[in-house]
């Protein structure tokens, strides 16, 4: 869904001549469209923090990529067509120049399209034995019904927690779903709303200012996902995530002392420079991919650790004191279970945070606050 959207948004921009209204809403049901699909790949990445940390890690390292990469090309072709004049209503009234932007739109969205139909064929080409051996079965069938069509796939009947037990463990996971949306929160109420509205004290770059600043934001990002591969990023306590979490909220005030206008006719505020507000991008840009990504990583095996320790639910604790095999495998599907539930709390907390993030950032920009 997400590549043909691309594809629709790359194709369209050779209709250069259509009516604002149209356009507008043709961009919004690509919007829905999108956002229909990110969803449906959220509930994909829920299931993940049951599994390898080092997985959560290299899908939350995707993600990152797939930032930086359309910032890096049109960053490129943005300074493969440099603009006509100083002035950018001059530029968008030049019909050469509005050609250049329509030319620099296709080849953007087209390498977006292009990633993501690689990376679906190399999804389904990976995926495409993994299925074999394996027998749908009802749940209600019988042991000696259930036949695997291969010899070294093992079987048993799936075992469920009963709805009312999971959301019981609710207050377990809600502490680090706060930190994920208070993270995510304090990122989309600045980048890219207000960030985009900051400008170069130097007019000479001024024209390809904010194309450099979202290829520096999606770089540093992409970087602090990756480092917490690497024990030194680790933090594994909550204690560690809460505060690094918190004391992102400086960023806000930071923000507001760059060279930044609010408005076509609004005064430039703040006196960091453009070298200072790009290292504060970078430590910003940083933080982000690196707490979300930790809390992610951590927050079920901590809260999981919290639940284990109330004595109604010793018996997740060890398994090793239950004499039938039938139990043991009734307390791995348990945990298995609490564990996505958690999952999916922690994806349900990032996509508010996006939410509530955007909606801040339209109300500083509408408002100038």
């Amino acid at each position: 869904m997400l590549s043909l959207t691309f594809l629709f948004a790359a194709i369209s921009t050779f209709f250069t001549g259509l009516d604002g209204n149209i356009y507008f809403g043709i961009t919004a049901i690509m919007v829905v469209v999108s956002s229909v699909a990110s969803a449906l790949l959220m509930g994909f990445f829920a299931t993940v923090p049951s599994s390898s940390l080092h997985l959560i890690q290299a899908l939350s390292s995707g993600q990152g990529l797939a930032g930086m990469v359309p910032s890096i090309v049109q960053l490129i072709l943005l300074l493969n067509h440099p603009p006509q004049s100083n002035n950018p209503k001059d530029d968008l009234a030049d019909t050469d120049s509005t050609s250049q932007h329509s030319r620099i739109a296709f080849y953007h969205f087209s390498v977006t399209f292009i990633i993501g139909l690689l990376t679906f064929f190399g999804y389904i080409k990976r995926n495409a034995n993994q299925h074999e051996g394996y027998t749908v079965v009802s749940d209600n069938a019988d042991e000696d019904e259930i036949v695997s069509s291969s010899d070294s796939i093992p079987t048993r009947k799936a075992t469920t927690v009963a709805s009312t037990s999971v959301f019981a463990y609710f207050k377990f996971i809600f502490p680090f779903a706060f930190l994920v949306f208070l993270n995510f929160a304090i990122t989309l109420s600045l980048f890219p709303g207000v960030t985009s509205l900051i400008n170069s004290v130097d007019t000479k770059i001024s024209w390809f200012f904010v194309s450099l600043h979202f290829l520096i934001y999606n770089l540093f990002d992409f970087a602090g996902k990756f480092l917490p591969i690497l024990p030194i990023f680790k933090l594994t306590t909550p204690t560690s995530l809460t505060i690094a979490t918190l004391s992102r909220l400086i960023f806000i005030p930071l923000f507001f002392q760059c060279n930044i206008q609010f408005g076509t006719s609004g005064e430039l505020r703040g006196s960091l420079g453009d070298i200072g507000y790009l290292t504060l991008l970078a430590v910003f840009a940083t933080t982000n991919g690196l707490l979300g990504t930790n809390i992610l990583m951590q927050s079920g095996k901590l809260a999981l650790d919290s639940l284990k320790k109330e004595p109604k639910n010793q018996r997740l604790v060890d398994s090793e004191n239950v004499d039938d095999i039938e139990d043991v495998d009734q307390e791995i599907e348990d945990e298995q279970q609490i564990m996505t539930f958690f999952s999916n709390v922690m994806m349900f907390a990032l996509a508010g945070g996006l939410a509530f993030g955007s909606l801040c950032a339209f109300l500083i920009v509408s408002y100038g606050l």
